[in-house]
């Protein structure tokens, strides 16, 4: 039997199956496959830029290489709630800062990782946001 469908149930359809690809989307977006926190690294470097921001927040660090250039890294932390909640501010980091990072190296061998925490070498000062390498 081949019922017409009403308008509503075709918009009901229509949203439905949206949610499911975003619910795919999302689940791959935040999958924990693109960073080995069983391999915690750290780097030292010259802070570029700190993009404050959402959905994630973003350091650019400069780190001199093995041939006296400079690589900039790409490194991941949580939203601006994650971090605020943890004492940062879009203030906590300035270009030129020196800085050590703990990180997740990413899987795929790139220049970057998941921010685990950041060491001002000026000053000592620590920021984490309560994230652990796992093992």
């Amino acid at each position: 039997m081949n019922l017409p469908m009403t308008r509503k149930a075709k918009w009901i359809v229509i949203i439905v199956c949206a949610g499911l690809v975003l619910a795919q989307q999302a689940s791959a977006h935040h999958g924990e496959n693109l960073f080995d926190r069983s391999r915690p690294m750290s780097l030292t470097g010259t802070l570029r830029l700190f993009r404050w921001s959402n959905p994630h927040t973003w350091l650019y660090v400069d780190v001199p290489n093995a041939n006296g250039q400079q690589d900039e890294w790409v490194l991941q932390a949580p939203s601006v709630a994650v971090l605020s909640r943890y004492g940062w501010s879009s203030h906590a980091l300035q270009p030129g800062d020196k800085i050590i990072v703990q990180y997740a190296p990413r899987r795929d061998g790139k220049l970057g990782g998941q921010v685990m925490s950041v060491t001002l070498t000026g000053n000592g000062r620590v920021l984490t946001y309560g994230v652990t390498p796992s093992g």
